[in-house]
């Protein structure tokens, strides 16, 4: 192949890997839930740009490979020895420096992510901002409890207003837990003995999920609970229904599946924590037909 054809094919690969390396971070948002909160669209911008950045590394590497196949290939009858070739000090100059500045400008992106993203201590509200709403989270093995304080209900569903700044302050009654939205891309771990503070803004009104990211027992895959996001109206329609109920003990997925094995058909020599009982709630009548999730992409 002449040295103007290896050109050539060397300029179509590079623009192929950019074109197709930008189109497969621009399919990356597809592979995430909806983004229901402020802080999705910044952690989901961070991820497209690691995926476009991935993949164009990966087809460069695989790419000068194939070249190299096709453009370096020796005739049926060259028994030759190739060219003695030592080191290449700019060579090996570029391939330090240039991974070390990549990853410190990726460094930079994150922190500057999570800037933007500001899960931190709420700070005093500046300008017309409403203040935050404000929800204590209890979790325990296996149950998650939401108290709020304005109104002095608690319910085993975190409520929220779109739009509006909440403030949660997260403490843990035994172990380690983990307060994880997928469509808010919010983790949060719950350490014991401290309060956890968490400042999110849902932008997407729908129902979504809450999971325990951290593994916390052997039902702690049954701590998931119901996050709806709702107009301030909803909002306090449903405060107010529940402000005239009396406290219940809500049902529990992890204590109906303890004392369903109780009967020791299953034999195991690692006995299970005992599921405490959940704190007393205000309970709204079970809909013959919940609502369905919404934390998926239609």
């Amino acid at each position: 192949m002449s040295r103007p054809a290896k050109s050539l094919l060397l300029i179509l690969l590079i623009a192929l890997n950019v074109m197709f390396s930008f189109w497969l971070g621009q399919q990356a948002y597809g592979w995430m839930p909806v983004q229901a909160s402020e802080a999705a669209k910044h952690v989901d911008d961070l991820f497209s740009l690691l995926v476009s950045l991935s993949s164009f590394i990966l087809l460069t590497i695989v790419g000068l490979l194939g070249y190299s196949l096709i453009t370096g290939r020796a005739t049926a009858d060259d028994w030759s020895d190739g060219p003695a070739i030592g080191g290449n000090s700019l060579l090996e100059s570029l391939w330090t420096i240039v991974p070390v500045l990549l990853v410190l400008w990726l460094a930079m992106l994150g922190a500057k992510t999570y800037q933007r993203v500001d899960l931190a201590t709420p700070s005093p509200v500046q300008g017309a901002t409403p203040p935050p709403d404000l929800v204590d989270v209890t979790v325990q093995q296996w149950a998650w409890t939401f108290h709020y304080p304005a109104s002095g209900v608690s319910s085993d569903e975190l409520h929220l207003r779109i739009n509006q700044p909440l403030h949660l302050r997260l403490r843990t009654a035994d172990v380690l837990h983990g307060f994880y939205i997928p469509a808010f891309r919010l983790k949060q771990d719950i350490v014991p003995m401290q309060t956890m503070e968490l400042i999110l803004t849902p932008s997407r009104k729908g129902h979504y999920r809450l999971y325990d990211s951290q593994f916390s027992g052997t039902y702690f895959a049954l701590m998931s609970r119901d996050v709806v996001v709702e107009s301030s109206q909803e909002y306090q329609a449903w405060i107010e229904k529940l402000a005239i109920l009396p406290l219940q003990i809500p049902e529990n997925p992890a204590v109906a599946e303890y004392f369903s094995n109780s009967d020791h058909t299953l034999v195991s020599r690692w006995p299970s924590v005992v599921p405490a009982e959940p704190p007393p709630v205000q309970l709204l009548p079970t809909p013959e037909s919940p609502p369905a999730a919404s934390d998926t992409l239609p």
